[in-house]
């Protein structure tokens, strides 16, 4: 399968998210462990293949299922 991005978020993988933030009508900010990833675009995130949530979800497919705070608790480790 042929990579759709050429920007490479290795960066990011296996960093603890420490904060998102929450507002829907500003950018969306995440801020890991060693930096912070902002998303001016539409947003998926996954989990390998499979989409666990993306603005769409948010918006407009199911807003009063989903939001920006899933994100925290999608990327927090199991404890």
């Amino acid at each position: 399968m042929e990579s759709l991005s050429k920007i490479d978020f290795s960066y990011f993988a296996g960093q603890v998210v420490t904060d998102v933030n929450t507002e829907e009508n500003q950018t969306l900010v995440i801020t890991f462990e060693k930096g912070y990833l902002m998303v001016e675009c539409p947003w998926r995130i996954r989990k390998g293949k499979e989409i666990i949530l993306g603005e769409t979800d948010c918006i407009i497919s199911a807003p009063k299922k989903f939001s920006r705070k899933n994100i925290k608790k999608l990327s927090s480790p199991k404890r």
